[in-house]
């Protein structure tokens, strides 16, 4: 029997900790979970974006409502209106970078010669590129990036005494000719069909209702790509958890 005094230390179970964590990092599940939450961001401010402009363009029929609507200390429509043209050009940056940033990550997740990579591109791309209202809300922020502020107009309706935001079509489609009009067929289609002022509501409904459906698609079809994946990463945080518990670490205060 082996003296106490040649016996060989327990291991340090925190010895173990380091190893743990670089398979996590290293495992396909924590790249996944990684630029989701990062994604996660981007739509943050993109809906964010969305509420705080999606009050401004609803048609509005009652003083008290549009009084709660303006600027504090503001007594002016032209105060009104430049707001709604802050929040409007908000929404549009974001609504660009969101596509932008989704094409990247999911690039960056999978890389350029990856099926997945391939499917998620031609999902995202008809979504934003291939029909008329993604191409009129990239149109409206081209246009306000690099030519001019968006054309909006407030007008009144005398049959049921309301007003409501909408885009002075003739302006901005002089705008954007002076720059990309051939590069928007979709839009110039939209344009003809209308008889007057469109209203911008509308539009931004329709394009925050594709941005739902493309995510909600997103989610659904990495989970099922990755439920293998995503089992291993929590066996591994599992494993983590219980490995700081034996080294009398509270993993609590260590995971969050």
């Amino acid at each position: 029997m082996e003296s106490p005094r040649n016996q060989k230390p327990a291991r340090d179970p925190a010895l173990d900790i380091p190893e743990i964590q670089k398979r996590i990092g290293a495992s396909r599940g924590f790249k996944l979970k990684r630029m989701q939450q990062t994604l996660e961001r981007s739509r943050y401010l993109h809906f964010k974006n969305y509420g705080d402009l999606a009050p401004l363009l609803q048609p509005l029929s009652k003083p008290e409502i549009l009084k709660a609507l303006l600027p504090m200390g503001s007594r002016s429509m032209h105060q009104f209106v430049l707001e709604v043209l802050r929040r409007l050009i908000n929404y549009l940056n974001s609504s660009c970078y969101l596509v932008d940033h989704t094409r990247f990550l999911v690039g960056q997740m999978y890389g350029r010669h990856d099926p997945v990579y391939a499917e998620i591109l031609q999902k995202l791309t008809a979504t934003y590129f291939g029909s008329e209202i993604p191409e009129l809300i990239r149109g409206f922020r081209n246009t306000a990036s690099h030519v001019t502020l968006p054309m909006v107009t407030a007008e009144l309706s005398l049959d049921n005494v309301r007003f409501e935001i909408r885009l002075n079509l003739e302006a901005w489609r002089d705008a954007v000719q002076a720059r990309d009009w051939n590069n928007l067929p979709h839009a110039r289609k939209y344009f003809a069909e209308q008889t007057g002022n469109p209203a911008i509501y509308p539009l931004i409904q329709s394009y925050h209702s594709l941005d739902a459906q493309f995510f909600q698609w997103l989610d659904t079809r990495q989970q099922e790509i990755h439920g293998a994946d995503l089992e291993v990463l929590k066996r591994l945080e599992l494993e983590l958890r219980d490995k700081y518990r034996e080294a009398g670490i509270s993993p609590d205060e260590i995971l969050r």
